[in-house]
């Protein structure tokens, strides 16, 4: 019984270690090194060079609409900058910039504003009404807005960036706990290594 019990022990600790250790690799993986990379962008002032209402995935034009939804709630709306002072941005103006996106997460993404379609609406066209109002306050050509880059590499500048303090949270959050139950399994299998031989001997005893 006491053999068993202990198995027992070991597997659910060797589970709490695999589980602690995938957990700790995907948590890295898509919010701390975001954060440590958001901890290097800095603020600076961006002229707004070219934008167009764009599709994320494809040509709006080749998506054929679905029964109950519009090729319109795909669109997005697409900001390109050039960033740094004022004698850079004279001299390079000419060039198309950087594409502007949210913020660390979204570095990925190919749009810089995305605007959720109204389901109480029934008028097709109120999403690309909505984003043709947005690119006339953000996406103006000759605007300047302050947005943050990252020094290390410059086609990465994002309109949101969170405080480092908010940063080195995510951080914790996101290591701590995993740590924590790899931390405490380990524990759990040394003190059943221990426990074990110590049950067998006591079994010799005649």
């Amino acid at each position: 019984m006491y053999a068993n019990y202990l198995k027992v022990t070991v597997l659910v600790a060797s589970l709490m270690f695999v589980t602690g250790f995938i957990s700790l690799v995907v948590l890295s993986t898509t919010k701390v090194l975001p954060a440590q990379k958001g901890l290097n962008f800095e603020q600076v002032t961006c002229r707004v060079t070219h934008s167009e209402i764009s599709c994320e995935k494809s040509n709006c034009s080749d998506s054929v609409p679905k029964e109950g939804h519009d090729s319109e709630t795909s669109r997005c709306l697409k900001v390109y900058v050039i960033c740094g002072d004022d004698q850079f941005i004279n001299k390079n103006r000419k060039q198309i910039g950087h594409l502007l996106r949210k913020d660390v997460n979204h570095l990925n993404d190919k749009c810089s504003y995305k605007v959720a379609p109204n389901i109480s609406n029934s008028d097709p066209d109120s999403n690309r009404k909505n984003l043709e109002e947005l690119q006339l306050r953000k996406g103006k050509p000759g605007s300047t807005f302050n947005y943050y880059r990252n020094p290390k590499a410059p086609d990465e500048v994002v309109y949101e960036n969170h405080s480092k303090e908010e940063y080195k949270h995510v951080v914790l959050q996101s290591v701590l706990w995993p740590v924590a139950l790899i931390a405490l399994s380990i524990l759990i299998l040394i003190g059943a290594m221990c426990f074990w031989p110590t049950r067998r001997e006591y079994r010799r005893i005649p």
